[in-house]
């Protein structure tokens, strides 16, 4: 039975990590506008946190989010428009 239980949040987590990815594509070109240059940390369709810095953002989540929050939150850079990167 544990193990069942197991699969389940590790389900759950999945589908909510594909729902704020989803969110967070549908919204790049507005979080583009607002947070150019930044790491933008979102987890529940809502942004929870912003900083030029990731170290620095992730460091303010610990005190904002349980581990387990902390863990489920998405941090994506946001880059300045016409960046171009190669890779």
């Amino acid at each position: 039975m544990k193990e069942g239980k197991g699969m389940e949040e590790e389900l759950k987590f999945m589908k909510e990590f594909e729902e704020d990815s989803h969110w967070m594509a549908k919204h790049f070109k507005e979080l583009q506008e607002k947070y150019a240059g930044k790491f933008v940390a979102i987890i529940n369709k809502k942004i929870v946190g912003v900083d030029e810095n990731a170290e620095h953002l992730v460091n303010s989540l610990k005190d904002k989010l349980s581990d387990d929050e902390l863990s489920r939150t998405i941090i994506e850079y946001i880059p300045p428009k016409n960046l171009i990167l190669i890779l």
